[in-house]
């Protein structure tokens, strides 16, 4: 049951003014009559509630702006009289006793204002004559039912303990997570981590924790990660431009990216002994295999959460002077439903091996471009009987445009129409399109001689791209083994689909080796084949392109890499 306090004062301090009311209602709820002296104390949530504004004049909008900037340069929260305290018991016999309490007796003896008012929770409704009960989400409400009752005793320690080794620009979290939603539409979606980093903190050292600050110089959001187990201090940094949507839900902010972070890796012990900036930082594609296999997929959602609610306000009046998006103070349900493990996975790489390969390559896509689950594609790869393969995969690439422009269209309304139909209807319209005899573009592109099917895979430092096809001209290879879709074209990127460049405070050599030499090397896992390095021209070369090949029959002969090369002569002595 959800409960609002008004009128009662917050004080300069937020923090310890939430220590204080919990403090004072845990004297009211876990004392008799409400509690006899033998029975467990219940838990409650006690959140301050800002109020805002939405449809603001221009006059407002600069009032609000100057108010903003005066609060970036304090440590305290507003002082708004719009605000109040929203109390949650976890049951709804217990909030009406509670309630039923504070009204028949004089609070003023347990420390409140005679002004105070304590009211259920109501909604805002269009006709002002009805009226609607605020319900709590139910996962506040069974993290109130599974956690224990902390007492202000406890919370008023970790409180001074926290502010003892707190810096005005950097602030302790709890943890870090990379996650997606469960549905494609924003407002009404769960955040599903994937992905999760919990720090115990030691107060007497401070390379156990895990802080998080705003880099003015360079604009990026900082996030160092304890150094307790290894040499290298570790940090996670996200341009503030590539930063679209910002909620925040104390003590918690999602952050959606356009891409992926850096992940950089300092050696401590270098250092001391070069001079040379380049070798200051590592580039990583990640700092452990379980974060490298998910962030192709969730790379670019992340859950930040503070150690307390104090901090993570004041980062957020801190952000307010960098060009970071306006904040939306939502409440989302967090799960913990992982559906990229390694077993789901392997059940796609054993489905892609058993398909043609110019389908498997479109379900990779799928995939990568995270527009259906790996469930949602296993379902889907049901349905791909009985069909030849040009006309399947016209089908899916149908599938892909039609799913990408509806999600476009749908992520922003609180009532779309987006996977209303089912997987196997959705399909099915795709199908009917690639089999009716209309001539496309693509098709009478492709008629021209000496045009073929491009396929193209761009490596990124965290994930992996899946293009095409698309119609380009050939060269004298492909002409020679008859277009065959066993070859494409690798190509690698930034983050942003830039070029990649060289950094100076980055080891990029190092970052090449370990990152893409092991693919050249070693060959590349593409719709369900092993495709390796074949060679490039110089053109490629300069746009960072390549060719890889995975064996093929061509005229009853096996051809792999080291094959056609050798077909094409020898190049040892060039």
């Amino acid at each position: 049951m959800e409960i609002s306090i008004f009128n009662h004062p917050t004080l300069l301090n937020p923090s310890l003014a939430r220590i204080d009311l919990i403090e004072r209602i845990s004297n009211l709820a876990h004392k008799p009559p409400l509690t006899n002296p033998h029975e467990s104390l219940i838990n409650f949530d006690v959140q301050l509630m800002h109020v805002g504004n939405f449809k603001r004049t221009k006059n407002q909008h600069n009032r609000n702006r100057k108010h903003r900037n005066f609060l970036s340069n304090q440590s305290d929260v507003d002082l708004s009289p719009e605000n109040y305290w929203r109390l949650t018991f976890p049951t709804i016999e217990f909030g009406h006793k509670f309630l039923n309490l504070v009204n028949q007796i004089n609070i003023e003896k347990f420390g409140f204002s005679s002004k105070v008012k304590f009211e259920q929770s109501i909604l805002k409704m269009r006709d002002n004559h009805q009226k609607k009960f605020k319900v709590p989400h139910p996962s506040l409400i069974q993290k109130l039912k599974t956690n224990q009752f902390t007492s202000p005793e406890d919370e008023r320690k970790l409180y001074h303990e926290l502010d003892k080794d707190s810096s005005p620009n950097q602030f302790i979290l709890s943890s870090l997570e990379f996650g997606r939603l469960d549905k494609p539409t924003i407002f009404d979606a769960c955040f599903c981590s994937e992905y999760i980093q919990s720090f115990v903190s030691n107060p007497s050292s401070v390379n156990s924790r895990c802080t998080i600050s705003i880099d003015e110089t360079s604009s990026q959001i900082v996030i160092k990660l304890p150094q307790t187990h290894q040499p290298h201090g570790r940090s996670t940094r996200i341009n503030c431009k590539t930063v679209k949507r910002i909620e925040a839900n104390l003590p918690s902010i999602l952050l959606w990216l356009d891409c992926s972070p850096l992940f950089c890796e300092d050696n401590a012990l270098e250092n001391l002994f070069t001079t040379n900036n380049s070798q200051q930082k590592s580039r990583k594609s990640g700092f452990d295999h379980h974060q490298m296999r998910i962030l192709p997929f969730v790379g670019r959602l992340i859950r930040i959460t503070f150690k307390r609610d104090k901090d993570c306000n004041t980062f957020l009046h801190h952000s307010t002077r960098f060009k970071l998006p306006r904040i939306n103070h939502i409440f989302r349900e967090v799960r913990s439903e992982p559906i990229y493990t390694p077993d789901n996975l392997a059940k796609l790489e054993s489905v892609k091996e058993s398909l043609d390969l110019a389908i498997s390559f479109q379900l990779d896509k799928l995939l990568h471009s995270t527009i259906l689950s790996p469930d949602e594609i296993l379902e889907l790869s049901k349905l791909l009987k009985g069909f030849d393969s040009d006309t399947l995969e016209g089908a899916l690439m149908n599938l892909v445009n039609n799913l990408t422009d509806e999600l476009e269209e749908s992520q922003y309304k609180t009532r779309p129409n987006f996977r209303t139909q089912t997987i196997a209807s959705k399909f099915s319209i795709a199908l009917q399109a690639a089999q009716s005899n209309k001539s496309t573009l693509f098709d009478r592109r492709l008629q021209f001689q000496d045009n073929f099917k491009c396929r193209t895979v761009t490596l990124t430092p965290t994930g992996t791209i899946f293009e095409g096809p698309t119609v380009e001209q050939s060269n004298s290879i492909l002409r020679l083994y008859d277009y065959s879709p066993s070859f494409i074209r690798v190509a690698i990127r930034e983050e942003d689909f830039s070029s990649h460049h060289h950094d100076r405070e980055m080891n990029s050599a190092q970052f090449l080796q370990e990152r893409y030499l092991p693919l050249f090397s070693g060959g590349l896992k593409i719709a369900g084949r092993n495709f390796e390095f074949l060679g490039y021209s110089s053109s490629a070369l300069k746009d960072h392109q390549a060719w890889f090949v995975c064996p093929f029959k061509h005229r009853g002969v096996v051809m792999t890499a080291h094959r056609i090369r050798h077909n094409m002569g020898d190049f040892s002595k060039v």
